[in-house]
C-alpha cells in the first residue's frame, strides 16, 4: 500500500477558481505588490505568519487581504545544482513557481515572472551561467534562454496565470551570464561594458521574442540595480536601449543600508528615495520608457539596536517603513511615468534561512515587513489603506467547502498526474482551497 506523508504545512489557503474567466477584474494603473518567492520554503521550514489579530494564516492570503494586486516570482534554471546546497527540496524552479503562481491566480492577482537565467541568485556581483547551458556561443545561449522562457511561460499559460510582466534577467545592468556555473571563472558571455553589449542584446532579444509568442500582452522588463543612481542607470540604458527589445524599465532600490542601520540613522532613506524618483523622471525624459520599481525594502530588524529591545526595535523599523512608503508611493505616482512598486519579501522578519549562498549560508534576512510577532507591519497597512484592487471572482471561486472537490496532483515539473498513476515521490496536491506538498512512499 502507499503511505502519504504531508511533507510541510499547507502551502497556501486561498480562493480557488480562474482569474479572468469573467473578464471583469480591473487592475489599477499603479501596481502595488510584492515578491513573495520565499514563502513556500518558509512554510516547509515551519515558519508561521499571522494576521493582525494573531490568527495563523498564509502569505498569499495576506497579500489578498491587504490589497496587493501584483505578485513577483523568481525562477531559476536548475536550482538543485547550486541554490539548495544539497537540500532534498528544491525552491524557485518551475514547479515551485507554478505553486505560487496558482495562488496568485486564485487571488485574482497579476504575476511578474523574474527570470534569473542562472541556477542561483543573480545580482550585480553574481551572474552565474546555468550548468545546463553548455553551448556558450552567443547563438547557443540565446537559444537556451528562449527555450527556458518558452518552457516556463507555456506552463503558466496552461494554468491560466495572468502574467502581466516578464523580467528578463535580474539586476542585469552590467549584463548576465558573466561567470561559470560555480562562479569561479569570468566568462562575460552577456556582458554590458564600455566595449559594447552585443552578446547581451542578442540573448535578451531572443528571450523577449519568446515572451511575445506566449504572452503577447505582457510587458518585457529590462531590470537593473542602483535605482537611486541616475548616472549608473543612464550608462546601462545608453549601452543597450536603441537595440533592446523591451517595454518597461525596472529597478531595485534599497534606500537604507541593511548592515549597520540603527535607530539613530534610519532617516537616511530620504535622500535615496528622492534620487530614485528623479531617476524615474529622467529615464522617461531621455529614453521614453516608463519604470517599475521591481524591488524595494527596508529593515524590519536593526542589528546594531539589539540592546534597545526587540519590541522597540520592531516598532522603530515599522515607523521608518511607514514614513518611507508615505513619501515614496505618492512621489512615484506624481511622476506620471511609474507603473508601480513591489516590496521585496514583505513576509519576512529576521529570518535565518539556509539557502542564500554557499559562501554565507547562515546570513540572516533583516529586511522584510513583518513585526517581531510575524504579523503584518506598516508596509502592509499602508498598501491596504490606499489599494483600489477588488478582484471579481465567481461563486465557485469563493466556495468555502473543499471537502467535495476532487484532488488534483502535480509532479515537480508542474504536470498533472492521475491519482492511479502516483508512484513514490514528492507531489503537489490541490483540493479545493487547500494546496499541500506530499510525499508518497510504499
Amino acid at each position: 500500500m502507499k503511505n502519504v506523508v504531508y511533507a510541510c504545512l499547507p502551502l497556501f489557503l486561498c480562493l480557488s477558481g480562474t482569474l479572468g474567466a469573467s473578464g471583469e477584474t480591473s487592475y489599477p494603473d499603479f501596481a502595488l505588490g510584492a515578491d513573495i518567492s520565499w514563502y513556500t520554503q518558509m512554510e516547509a521550514e515551519g515558519v508561521a505568519v499571522y494576521d493582525a489579530d494573531g490568527n495563523q494564516t498564509s502569505v498569499p492570503a495576506l497579500t489578498r487581504d491587504y490589497g496587493m494586486d501584483a505578485i513577483r516570482l523568481r525562477v531559476f534554471v536548475d536550482p538543485q545544482y547550486a541554490y539548495c546546497l544539497g537540500s532534498p527540496q528544491v525552491w524557485c524552479d518551475k514547479a515551485d513557481l507554478l505553486v505560487k503562481a496558482r495562488a496568485a491566480r486564485d487571488n485574482g492577482q497579476r504575476v511578474m515572472v523574474d527570470f534569473h537565467f542562472s541556477d542561483n541568485w543573480c545580482h550585480p556581483g553574481q551572474q552565474w551561467t546555468p550548468s545546463a547551458w553548455t553551448d556558450t556561443s552567443t547563438d547557443g545561449l540565446a537559444e537556451a534562454a528562449a527555450a527556458h522562457v518558452t518552457d516556463v511561460l507555456s506552463a503558466c499559460r496552461e494554468e491560466n496565470i495572468n502574467v502581466a510582466w516578464v523580467q528578463i534577467g535580474n539586476e542585469a545592468g552590467g549584463g548576465f551570464l558573466l561567470q561559470s556555473p560555480d562562479g569561479t571563472d569570468v566568462t562575460n558571455y552577456g556582458v554590458i561594458d564600455n566595449d559594447g553589449a552585443d552578446g547581451f542584446i542578442a540573448i535578451f532579444n531572443a528571450a523577449a521574442k519568446a515572451v511575445k509568442e506566449i504572452y503577447p500582452q505582457a510587458k518585457r522588463v529590462f531590470m537593473t540595480a542602483h535605482g537611486a543612481e541616475w548616472e549608473t542607470l543612464d550608462w546601462s540604458l545608453g549601452m543597450v536601449d536603441s537595440r533592446l527589445d523591451y517595454d518597461l524599465f525596472g529597478v531595485s532600490v534599497y534606500p537604507q543600508p541593511q548592515e549597520g542601520a540603527d535607530k539613530d540613522n534610519t532617516t537616511m532613506w530620504r535622500t535615496r528615495a528622492e534620487a530614485c524618483v528623479e531617476a524615474v523622471k529622467n529615464v522617461y525624459q531621455k529614453y521614453g520608457k516608463r519604470t517599475l520599481i521591481c524591488e524595494t525594502g527596508m529593515n524590519s530588524y536593526y542589528t546594531s539596536a539589539i540592546p534597545w529591545g526587540i519590541e522597540s526595535n520592531s516598532a522603530k523599523c515599522n515607523e521608518d517603513q511607514r514614513e518611507f512608503m508615505e513619501y515614496f508611493v505618492p512621489a512615484l505616482k506624481a511622476t506620471g511615468v511609474c507603473d508601480g512598486v513591489m516590496w521585496w519579501e514583505p513576509e519576512i522578519y529576521n529570518w535565518k534561512y539556509q539557502a542564500w549562498s554557499p559562501v554565507n549560508p547562515d546570513w540572516t534576512m533583516q529586511q522584510g515587513a513583518m513585526t517581531y510577532q510575524w504579523r503584518p507591519g506598516a508596509v502592509w497597512d499602508y498598501i491596504k489603506s490606499i489599494s483600489d484592487f477588488h478582484p471579481v471572482l465567481s461563486a465557485d471561486d469563493v466556495a468555502d467547502d473543499a471537502s467535495d472537490s476532487t484532488p488534483i496532483y502535480y509532479n515537480l515539473t508542474g504536470e498533472t498526474v492521475s491519482s492511479d498513476k502516483l508512484t513514490p515521490g514528492i507531489y503537489i496536491k490541490r483540493q479545493g482551497r487547500i494546496t499541500e506538498k506530499i510525499c508518497i512512499s510504499h
